[in-house]
């Protein structure tokens, strides 16, 4: 079974989103000041 659909039923199964795990790699400064004020102005989350 190819990696990414383990990947994909953890995710389904944990009911998380991975996307902030992606971001660990760079840097703190790009999430506070870029990435989450753009998630917060363009309300791109999950409910």
């Amino acid at each position: 079974k190819p990696a990414w659909q383990a990947e994909i039923k953890r995710m389904l199964a944990s009911g998380l989103k991975y996307e902030l795990d992606a971001l660990a790699n760079k840097d703190f400064q790009y999430l506070t000041k870029k990435y989450l004020p753009k998630k917060l102005q363009e309300r791109d989350w999950l409910d």
